[in-house]
C-alpha cells in the first residue's frame, strides 16, 4: 500500500479544492479526520495511507467531483488496498459464476472446496473443474498487473486467456484461426482475419477513453460498452465469455471500481444486453451491482479491523548447562 508525506497529500488536497493552507491541513490530521494517518516520528513526519487519503476526499466532495489522476487509479482495488477475505470471495463468486453462465454445473459450495480448500469434491467433471480452476492464476494475474499498474494490452488479454483455459483448449492465448459464431446470435462475429487489427482498435480506444474519463459513471458506461464489443469481435475459438468478464474487470479494478460479479441468476438480462448492444441497460443493470461490492468490502473490513492480531510466542531457547569439569585425579 502507498503512503504518502504530509507535502504530497497537501498538493493532492490542494488540486481538490478542499484547502490551500498547511496548517488546516496538518489539523485534519492531528484530528484523525484521515483514516490511517499516523505520525511516523517527528523528524520523519506524517504518513497518510492512499485509502485514507481517499476516503477523507470522498467525504468532503463526493466521489463524483474528484478530479486527481490519483483518484482515478484508486489504491482501492489493489490486492494490498482490500482485506484477503474480500479478494477470496470475489474469486470464489466470479468463477463459479463465470463458468455457471456458460453453461458449469459445479454448485458454489464445491467451489469453495476447489479454489479455497484445495479439495475435488467427488463426481466432478475434469473440464468443469479446470474451468473453475483455472480462475485461481487468472484472478491472481490481473490483481499482480492491477497492482503494478499496468496498462491493459492485447498481450495482457491473450495471457488472461491462456490462463483460463489451460489444459483445455490447444490454442490458448491465441486469437481464432478459422470464423467462428455465437449460439443463437442474430449476428455473426468478427472474422478470423479481421480480428487481430480489430483487437488492436479495441484496446488503445478502450485505454483512449478510460483516460479521458471523471466519474464512475461514465467509467462503468464505457466498460460496459467495450465489453459488448468484445463479445461481438468473439477474439477466441473459445472461452470468450470467461475471458471477456475478466478483462472488464480488470478495467474496473485497475480504476478503482470494484468489480462485476454477473450472477447465473440474471443471465437472461444479461445475454439481452449483449445481444442488443445496449451500453445504457448495461449501466442500469451494473450499477447496484458495484454498489453491492462497495457495501461488501466495507463488511469485510470492517471483519478485518476486529481481528485480534496474531501474536506468535517463540519459547526462549534453553542454554545448556556447561558438565561440571572432573577433579583433576592422579595420573596412573
Amino acid at each position: 500500500m502507498r503512503y504518502y508525506t504530509t507535502s504530497e497529500a497537501f498538493e493532492i488536497i490542494k488540486k481538490e479544492g478542499i484547502t490551500t493552507n498547511i496548517q488546516v491541513f496538518r489539523r485534519y490530521l492531528q484530528n484523525e479526520n484521515i483514516p490511517g494517518a499516523f505520525r511516523k516520528s517527528k523528524k520523519e513526519g506524517w504518513r497518510i495511507p492512499e485509502y485514507g487519503l481517499r476516503e477523507f476526499i470522498i467525504g468532503k466532495k463526493g466521489e463524483e467531483n474528484m478530479t486527481s489522476p490519483f483518484i482515478k487509479r484508486s489504491f482501492l482495488m489493489k490486492r494490498e488496498g482490500l482485506p484477503k477475505e474480500y479478494l477470496e470471495d470475489v474469486l470464489v463468486r466470479l468463477a463459479h459464476h463465470s463458468t455457471a453462465l456458460e453453461g458449469n454445473t459445479i454448485s458454489l459450495p464445491d467451489t469453495i472446496s476447489i479454489l479455497l480448500y484445495n479439495t475435488v469434491p467427488s463426481q466432478v467433471n475434469l473440464r468443469e473443474f479446470y474451468e473453475v480452476d483455472n480462475h485461481r492464476e487468472a484472478f491472481d494475474y490481473i490483481m499482480n498487473q492491477v497492482q503494478n499498474e499496468q496498462s491493459l494490452t492485447v498481450n495482457t488479454i491473450k495471457d488472461i486467456h491462456e490462463l483460463l483455459t489451460n489444459k483445455l483448449q490447444h490454442d490458448r492465448g491465441q486469437f481464432k484461426s478459422a470464423d467462428n459464431a455465437i449460439r443463437g446470435a442474430s449476428f455473426l462475429t468478427a472474422s478470423a482475419t479481421e480480428t487481430p487489427y480489430l483487437m488492436d482498435q479495441w484496446v488503445g480506444n478502450i485505454n483512449w477513453q478510460l483516460d479521458q474519463v471523471k466519474n464512475r459513471k461514465d467509467l462503468i458506461r464505457i466498460v460496459g460498452d467495450f465489453h459488448i464489443q468484445f463479445e461481438r469481435i468473439h477474439p477466441f475459438s473459445d472461452g470468450n465469455g470467461r475471458t471477456g468478464r475478466l478483462v472488464m474487470n480488470y478495467s474496473l479494478l485497475q480504476h478503482g471500481i470494484p468489480p462485476l460479479i454477473i450472477e447465473v441468476k440474471d443471465k437472461a438480462a444479461y445475454i439481452n444486453i449483449l445481444a442488443n448492444q445496449d451500453t445504457e441497460k448495461f449501466l442500469t443493470f451494473a450499477e447496484p451491482l458495484i454498489e453491492q461490492e462497495d457495501d461488501r468490502i466495507t463488511r469485510f473490513r470492517n471483519k478485518e479491523k476486529q481481528q485480534a492480531p496474531i501474536v506468535e510466542i517463540i519459547e526462549p531457547v534453553q542454554k545448556k548447562k556447561p558438565h561440571p569439569k572432573k577433579p583433576p585425579g592422579k595420573e596412573r
